[in-house]
């Protein structure tokens, strides 16, 4: 039985290996795309908070908003929502 599962255990390891090795995102890619994950994230929690159900994802406007789709009391409708800028740290040598 141990044998058994130790060779089930190798097996779904090995399938693993080529999914893991077929990711070629450079870490700035990466970096960006888990920025984007917590942004749609934070802006999930924030209608949530106001009472919406998001159904779509937040895209950006022209203007600057964040807008999606959302349900309001059973009630589809359009929500955007403005964020501030972000302060960029200066590094100075």
């Amino acid at each position: 039985m141990l044998r058994q599962l130790t060779l089930t255990a190798l097996i779904a390891g090995a399938a693993a290996l080529p999914a893991a090795a077929a990711d070629t995102a450079t870490p700035r890619e990466f970096t960006a795309k888990l920025d984007a994950q917590a942004q749609q994230s934070l802006l999930r929690n924030i209608a949530y908070g106001r009472g919406y159900v998001v159904t779509s994802d937040f895209s950006q406007s022209g203007s600057g908003h964040w807008v999606a789709r959302a349900l309001k009391d059973g009630k589809p409708l359009t929500v955007a929502v403005k964020m501030p800028p972000r302060d960029v740290p200066v590094f100075i040598n």
